[in-house]
């Protein structure tokens, strides 16, 4: 009867571990690298972003500390539509994070102070 017991909490102590196991491996997997590329092709494709803005450049793309490793900021620059309108270029800043396999643009940002301006993106 003990020994039944000692197996069964045995079981059940063993099942712990390999869940704990899969948990701590799936938490510390790292995103893959964001490339200009994705990142381009994310702020282009936003809705809040393409329909009054155009993109003219991606430039520095970095990551967040190693506790925000999924994690990513682009800068980069765009021009308001209709460009006539506006032909200087702003710069700005976007927010990515890496969520159940892929990229996602979080917001954008651009100008400073109370001119500042925020944009969350919608997915």
């Amino acid at each position: 009867m003990i020994s039944s017991k000692v197996t069964a909490v045995r079981v059940h102590l063993a099942g712990l571990c390999v869940v704990l196991i899969i948990w701590v491996a799936g938490c510390s997997r790292k995103a893959p690298e964001l490339t200009r590329a994705e990142a381009s092709a994310l702020i282009s494709n936003a809705r809040h972003f393409n329909e009054s803005r155009e993109l003219v450049s991606v430039g520095f793309v970095g990551t967040g500390a190693p506790s925000e490793r999924n994690n990513a900021l682009v800068k980069f620059s765009f021009r308001e539509k209709p460009a006539k309108s506006s032909e200087r270029e702003i710069q700005a800043m976007a927010k990515f994070q890496y969520f159940r396999g892929a990229w996602r643009l979080e917001y954008f940002r651009y100008g400073e102070g109370l001119d500042g301006v925020a944009v969350e993106v919608d997915q």
